[in-house]
């Protein structure tokens, strides 16, 4: 009676079977979920009466496998459907039951039903692949974003250097024209010479204006860290942001002065592209904030071993609420004229170079950030950096047997005449079929 009243009280699944797997006892919790009724109704009854049966053949096995090796089955998770249509995850246990000469005589079996957990973790797996499924296409999201960010300002820049680039075609094809219609002029040499002169400043100034375009968007698999001139990084976005703050401005009727002040440091070490990306962010966003226009103030100074760059604008400077969020991905003051990603970016730039940002700002009162880099490169790069071998330097034959293989005709002919004006000999190709031949 004890036993009956401890195994009846239990909600686990208790039961006791012979070698055959026939019941001998069981309580109330396992012929309720069986469909029995009763624990009398399962003796010397087997699971094929209550349960499909590859399930029932399936608890044999595991039995007949506990009865033959005299191991027990602990902690075992089992899906069960009963006849009746009951559902369960089931933690089991199945231990052998021996006589007083040790012999096994039947299996002794203990299930605890755990299907809210097993639910409660089924649920919680779908959720996390879900989440995970969200984070990825936010992350995607995000990429495509930047990348438009970048492109976004990279557009703005390339509408002002194509100005650039236009005034630099003026005299290239100018002076070319006029010296292809009035040969006569090429006697009289000097001014010839002058002209050509001209040609070739205004070909390099065109050059030049790809080239910082290049540097704003270089490939991220081209960067690395190295010393850089902190003056030369700065004026050279000066320029390349000029098309921007000074003639699209001055079109829309304000002047926007730009001001630099550098003591104390003279270089920095980091990426010059991502640096120059990050610089050129926090000018836009000095311009965007100046409609009327105003001054932009960039100062560079020393603490400690750390160069600090404040970038300063008389713009309308931002609230507290906005202030707090500024750096948050997506949050923008611009409405649809921005992505809310350039200062995410500029975080992103600085944080990957070990340094610090800050904003102060006001309504009515403009803004200052505050960046704060090392001046030297961190003992990784620096020891990367020692790792690269010398350069090796060849002196050059006086007369060499050259191939020259390009598919543009003018530039097969520079390069042919060039060369064999420094006494090589030349063959000119123009294609890689015709090079390998």
């Amino acid at each position: 009676n004890m036993l009956r009243l401890l195994i009846d009280t239990l909600p686990d699944f208790i039961y006791v079977k012979d070698t055959e797997s026939r019941f001998i006892i069981a309580n109330k919790a396992v012929a309720q979920f069986m469909g029995a009724g009763k624990p009398e109704n399962l003796q010397a009854k087997t699971d094929s009466s209550f349960y499909p049966h590859e399930m029932a053949e399936k608890f044999r096995a595991d039995e007949e496998k506990v009865i033959t090796t005299g191991k027990p089955l602990i902690g075992r998770e089992e899906y069960c459907v009963s006849l009746q249509g009951r559902k369960a995850w089931l933690l089991s246990t199945k231990m052998p039951l021996r006589d007083t000469d040790g012999k096994v005589t039947g299996v002794v079996g203990i299930s605890h039903d755990i299907t809210r957990q097993k639910m409660l973790k089924i649920s919680l797996l779908e959720a996390n692949n879900k989440l995970a499924a969200t984070l990825e296409q936010l992350h995607n999201t995000q990429k495509e974003a930047i990348r438009n960010e970048r492109l976004s300002a990279l557009g703005q820049m390339a509408n002002g250097i194509a100005h650039d680039f236009n005034n630099a075609l003026v005299p290239i094809m100018g002076f070319s024209d006029l010296l292809i219609n009035n040969p006569e002029l090429l006697e009289d040499k000097k001014a010839a010479l002058a002209m050509i002169k001209d040609i070739n400043t205004a070909s390099k100034d065109a050059a030049h204006s790809v080239r910082r375009l290049r540097e704003f968007y270089m490939p991220s698999e081209e960067l690395e860290h190295k010393s850089i001139d902190v003056k030369e990084l700065i004026d050279s976005t000066v320029a390349l942001t000029r098309p921007r703050w000074k003639e699209e401005m001055e079109a829309n009727g304000a002047t926007i002065r730009i001001t630099t002040d550098i003591s104390g440091v003279s270089t920095v070490s980091g990426n010059e592209s991502q640096l120059r990306e990050m610089l050129t962010n926090l000018l836009f966003n000095s311009v965007d904030a100046m409609a009327s226009g105003g001054t932009i103030s960039i100062r560079v100074f020393a603490i400690n071993q750390d160069a600090v760059i404040e970038i300063s604008d008389s713009g309308k400077g931002m609230p507290d609420e906005a202030l707090k969020r500024c750096f948050d991905p997506f949050f923008s003051t611009k409405g649809t004229r921005g992505s809310g990603l350039g200062l995410s970016l500029v975080h992103g730039v600085v944080r990957r170079h070990g340094g610090k940002i800050s904003i102060a700002s006001e309504p009515g009162k403009g803004t200052k950030v505050t960046v704060i880099l090392p001046v030297s490169a961190p003992k990784a790069l620096k020891a990367k950096a020692q790792e690269q071998p010398p350069e090796v330097k060849q002196s050059i034959a006086s007369s060499l047997r050259i191939l020259v293989i390009d598919d543009e005709f003018v530039t097969r002919d520079f390069l042919e005449r060039t060369l064999k004006f420094d006494g090589h000999e030349i063959v000119a190709v123009e294609s890689g079929a015709d090079g390998i031949e």
